[in-house]
């Protein structure tokens, strides 16, 4: 299985490497006494959480996947499909190209049904992950019976670490709410934005401003907020030590400045329409470009970084593009493959990090597929004739670098219940194999970081 983006790195060179576990097979000894060996054996067993994930060809020994990690980056795509990544890497690269998510070695799918439906929503699909927990749609950061369950955000926090959350939706969405709060209800977002603060995370960037300000008042944007508590959480947010930011340039002028907690909210609402529906945009421009006051996914991934890596126990941070799952809902393809390669921007900011360190795990996985996408041929059979006409139904043509054609099209507008990509770089990367559930997500985090045991 391959979880495809990178065009940036070397090709695989095909050289089959012997991995670690072998050679320790290979010059194994027997012992003097063969039952303590055994006994000794079976209790390693035990403790052994995964074993090494086949590496592509090439890539065996990249991004080590044993060791506890000091600094945790979880990157979501909402929405995302190995369709969605492969369209995106066809626009950027064309049929043999790489985009950055292929540069992380350690591969596998992950199951996606929630505690009351073979199909999730985002609210119960980020709390699995977050706590290793199932839970019913709609319900945040709690179990199927509605009980708060400690998330990984929370259990790094409590070890000390700096917490962060990034998103091109609003903050209080469902998929950093699961990190950071607990509710029944997703659509309860004033609370969610209240224990963001309460719970202590360290940066916050995404949009969202009006769950954060009274009814009565105004922010940087015409929408006033919905707050009926009468709570200021931006002035709240500053007494508390917090730098508060709006546009894209004050973000941009934090860097090298020595801050230790950033709240930016870029929009009253969400930030993707800005980044990936601009008129006249085509599905090859750079979804990395950031959109006038909104900062890039990749823009917003890197400054988060640069505050949390301050923190000398180090960091959890999550990224989450929301384009890919909210445009495919709207049935714009070409939007969402501009929100896939903006992802993928945002992937490549994490792995030039975590290269240039041995401590850092990034995991890039979808929490759910959406719009049951699929590439299809130009004209009547399997041609990728740019001169053909897209069959009836599916969008394009879309145009790889070297000028063939492909088309796309969708089954739903709805999320599905397919298997979603995850892909892992670095220490406790090698857990990363086979098929997973999406509680395995959590468990393959806390056991990265030395935290597995019940808190």
């Amino acid at each position: 299985m391959v979880f495809m983006i990178g065009s940036v790195l070397p090709r695989p060179s095909g050289r089959q490497e012997v991995s670690p576990v072998m050679k320790r097979w290979v010059h194994y000894k027997p012992p003097r006494w063969p039952a303590l060996a055994m006994a000794l054996l079976l209790a390693g067993a035990w403790l052994v959480i995964g074993l090494p994930s086949q590496a592509a060809p090439g890539q065996a020994g990249k991004g080590a996947g044993h060791g506890h990690a000091r600094n945790i980056i979880l990157i979501v795509g909402d929405g995302t499909s190995h369709s969605l990544l492969q369209a995106a890497r066809l626009v950027a690269a064309g049929p043999s190209g790489r985009l950055a998510v292929d540069e992380l070695p350690h591969t596998a799918s992950v199951l996606t049904h929630s505690a009351n439906s073979l199909v999730t929503d985002s609210a119960a699909a980020a709390t699995a992950m977050a706590t290793g927990v199932k839970t019913v749609n709609g319900a945040v950061g709690v179990d199927a019976g509605g009980k708060a369950v400690p998330t990984v955000l929370e259990r790094a926090k409590a070890a000390g670490k700096a917490v962060g959350l990034v998103t091109t939706s609003y903050i209080t969405d469902a998929t950093p709410a699961a990190f950071a709060a607990h509710v029944t209800n997703r659509a309860d977002t004033t609370a969610i934005a209240a224990q963001m603060l309460e719970r202590g995370v360290d940066v916050i960037l995404g949009g969202g401003e009006n769950d954060f300000l009274p009814a009565d008042q105004n922010g940087c944007y015409p929408q006033p907020g919905k707050r009926t508590d009468g709570r200021d959480l931006m002035a709240e947010a500053r007494s508390q030590g917090y730098t508060t930011i709006c546009r894209a340039d004050e973000l941009d002028e934090l860097a090298g400045r020595p801050v230790k907690k950033v709240l930016g909210l870029f929009a009253d609402g969400d930030l993707f329409p800005a980044l990936y529906q601009e008129v006249g945009a085509a599905a090859g421009d750079d979804g990395g470009k950031s959109g006038g006051d909104v900062p890039s996914l990749a823009t917003m991934t890197a400054r988060a970084i640069e505050v949390l890596a301050r923190n000398p126990k180090g960091f959890f941070l999550l990224v989450e593009e929301e384009g890919t799952d909210e445009l495919a809902h709207a049935r714009d393809v070409a939007g969402a493959v501009r929100a896939a390669r903006g992802l993928d921007a945002a992937v490549e900011v994490a792995l030039r990090f975590a290269r240039d360190r041995r401590d850092t795990l990034v995991i890039v996985v979808g929490d759910h597929e959406t719009g049951g996408l699929a590439i299809q041929g130009t004209g009547n059979g399997y041609s990728s004739d740019p001169q053909a006409p897209c069959p009836a139904g599916a969008e394009g043509p879309f145009r790889t670098p070297d000028g063939q054609a492909f088309c796309l099209s969708q089954a739903t507008a709805a999320h599905t219940g397919q298997p979603v990509p995850i892909a892992a770089y670095g220490p406790g990367a090698a857990r990363v194999t086979g098929v997973l559930d999406n509680t395995d997500v959590a468990r393959i985090m806390l056991a990265a970081m030395g935290l597995n045991r019940k808190p």
